[in-house]
Parts: C-alpha cells; structure tokens; sequence
C-alpha cells in the first residue's frame, strides 16, 4: 500500500531537522524504499494475525516454559486403516472377502 509506505517514510522523517530531505532519499534510493515497504507489510501481516487470533493465559513455571513441546504423534498404518473403515457407510467387499 503505497500511501502505508508515504505514512511510514513520513513518520521516520518527522525527527529530523528536514524530513524532505529523508522523503527524497527514500524514494530516490530503490533499496531503501524496499526496506520500508518490507515494514510496512511486515506490520499489515502481524496487525492481520492479531485480529484474527485469541489469546489463552496460561501460569507455568519458568522451566515448564521453556520445555520444547512434545514431538506430535505419529499414525500408524493400522490407525489410518480404521478411519478409512469408519467412514465409508458401504461395506468393503475386498475386506469381506479377505476375512471367509
């Protein structure tokens, strides 16, 4: 968003003796531009996940907080077998015919 970028450009420049000069770099320089821009959508994103994500407050201890999370559990073969029976309402002739 390109007004983002003027806004952001404005913003660094307003604590300097003078910012036009700042503006004027920024958008001469096509590298330091890109570093802006690269902000500027940085905080789009981190303001878009905020919106959309709840928060859980959780009391633990420091060393439970710092415990890496446990590795997630793996399927096996035979897990993923059942969920495909499961979820088939028609019985399955090669396994009917498997079990005679």
């Amino acid at each position: 968003d390109a007004d983002r970028v003027r806004e952001k450009i404005e913003d660094i420049a307003s604590s300097y003796e003078q910012p036009e000069q700042l503006i004027n770099y920024y958008y001469s320089n096509e590298q330091a531009l890109s570093q802006v821009q690269g902000i500027v959508l940085e905080e789009q994103v981190v303001a878009s996940l905020l919106e959309k994500m709840t928060v859980e407050t959780v009391e633990m201890s420091y060393e439970d907080a710092i415990q890496p999370p446990p590795p997630p559990e793996e399927e096996t073969p035979d897990d993923e077998a059942d969920v495909d029976n499961e979820s088939s309402s028609e019985p399955d002739n090669e396994n009917a015919a498997s079990k005679e």
